[in-house]
């Protein structure tokens, strides 16, 4: 389960780090709103992103058909919309970037075969 302290006890491992002071209160914020206490909210918050970073790999390996419809419709099904939403805002701007790369290259290509045909 995600965000599951009930199983952990003091001789779990602790990590110290040091993060930026607004990220930090922006933490204890959230926690406080997830009614969590700030190592359940970190934890949550760690968890979830192991569980999204999976998914959204299961997704892209659906639509380059390395996996059946099957697993993609899982997959969906398991995707939050908001992470949908921002999966799709990255994938019309791949998209965009692909095709200004592809009208670049193309223009430098029409560029060197007229000098080639120039050259002749």
């Amino acid at each position: 389960m995600i965000g599951n302290l009930a199983g952990m006890a003091r001789t779990d491992p602790q990590v110290n780090f040091r993060i930026p002071a607004d990220l930090a209160d922006r933490l204890k914020e959230a926690a406080a709103a997830n009614n969590r206490t700030l190592t359940a909210e970190l934890v949550h918050r760690l968890e979830s992103s192991f569980s999204e970073v999976a998914t959204r790999t299961s997704l892209v390996d659906a639509i380059l058909g390395n996996s059946s419809d099957a697993i993609m419709e899982r997959t969906l099904q398991r995707i939050s919309l908001d992470s949908l939403q921002e999966f799709d805002k990255a994938i019309h701007a791949t998209l965009a970037e692909a095709a200004e790369t592809r009208g670049a290259v193309s223009a430098e290509i029409s560029r060197r075969a007229k000098r080639a045909a120039k050259a002749k």
